[in-house]
């Protein structure tokens, strides 16, 4: 199979279903930043493989996260409802995990009394910059005239997503040792 197809030159491209759409809708937009969210946490993952005593359960939860990303960027590809039911779903359990994974690492740190700045860590600064590229995701789809089951299941999960990441930035500083950049007013 050959990696081209040539179909996309002309600035179209074609969602799961058959529909050919522009390059800049609002959907293909959409699931091409759930892609650079998966992209930026591999960057995260990568890292944190280099600290299996303090982050190894994280690293399995990125793991995690990557393959819920993978299937909700095919559910936001496709646009047949038919279709979509035979893809791999995005469970509305995963949400409730990502929430007891918020709270087990929140329990362990110091209690956060001010703003943050990324920058702390080289690891935290990827998890901030994906927290960051998630939360253009959540815009993004909010944009969309979703069905039902996707504003129950897709926003909430994704919402839930950059509150983990920015928890995980956190929860690395603390563990690795390093300091949190705390932002001064002026």
């Amino acid at each position: 199979m050959k990696i081209y197809t040539r179909f996309g030159d002309l600035g179209e491209t074609k969602l799961l279903g058959g529909s050919v759409v522009n390059k800049n809708a609002v959907r293909v937009d959409t699931y091409g930043t759930i892609d650079e969210v998966s992209s930026s946490i591999g960057i995260v993952h990568a890292h944190l493989l280099d600290f299996p005593q303090q982050l190894g359960a994280q690293t399995a939860q990125i793991q995690e996260i990557q393959n819920d990303l993978f299937a909700l960027g095919s559910l936001l590809a496709c646009e047949d409802l038919d279709m979509r039911k035979k893809l791999s779903p995005l469970s509305p359990a995963r949400v409730s995990q990502m929430e007891s994974h918020i709270d087990e690492m929140t329990t362990q740190m110091p209690v956060l009394k001010n703003f943050i700045l990324p920058g702390a860590h080289k690891v935290s600064s990827f998890a901030h910059l994906s927290r960051s590229i998630c939360r253009r995701a959540e815009r993004q789809m909010t944009a969309q005239d979703f069905s039902g089951e996707e504003k129950q299941n897709y926003l909430p999960y994704i919402n839930r997503l950059s509150d983990y990441l920015f928890t995980l930035a956190r929860f690395v500083d603390f563990k690795l040792g390093a300091t949190e950049v705390i932002w001064k007013s002026k």
